[in-house]
């Protein structure tokens, strides 16, 4: 069981058009990692220090995994503008976010949703629906500046 949600995680990153496929957000090599630096205002910045590699971003990953779960236990109705609120009360732009459809082109519910951010380079994705095997988290490169490739829906509220 545990392989198959893994395999359709990776699957679905894959076909967002992310190039790293890993569920653990556990740091590899020998880079630095910096918490993120939230001003006081509340808007998080992007670091203009020049890209980061997905590794570098263990602890902001561990940071968004920890809102994102938060949301799934404080939250029964869990769409994506749920996690994007609460991605964007953490401190997180809104600006660098994306995020999938909650319907399908039916008019079903989607039996899972992804969202994005664009920090220091990197992509923190989440995937959650009950569907896909609860919540998975992981960090990527973004491809031609976008974490999610495809049809993403408009964060306009």
């Amino acid at each position: 069981m545990r392989a198959a949600v893994a395999l359709s995680l990776a699957l679905t990153f894959a076909l967002a058009g992310c190039s790293a496929a890993n569920d653990d957000p556990t740091i590899t090599g020998s880079q630095s990692v910096r918490r993120p630096v939230v001003p006081s205002d509340g808007t998080a910045q992007q670091s203009a220090e020049g890209v980061a590699s997905p590794a570098a971003t263990g602890l902001e990953l561990a940071d968004f995994s920890r809102v994102n779960r938060q949301t799934i236990q404080r939250n029964r109705r869990l769409d994506g503008r749920t996690f994007i609120d609460a991605l964007v009360a953490a401190g997180f732009r809104r600006t660098a976010m994306e995020v999938t459809e909650d319907r399908t082109t039916i008019g079903l519910a989607a039996p899972s949703v992804q969202f994005s951010v664009l920090w220091r380079g990197a992509c923190l994705l989440g995937q959650y629906g009950p569907e896909s095997g609860g919540y998975h988290a992981m960090a990527a490169s973004p491809v031609a500046g976008k974490c999610l490739i495809g049809k993403t829906r408009r964060i306009d509220w």
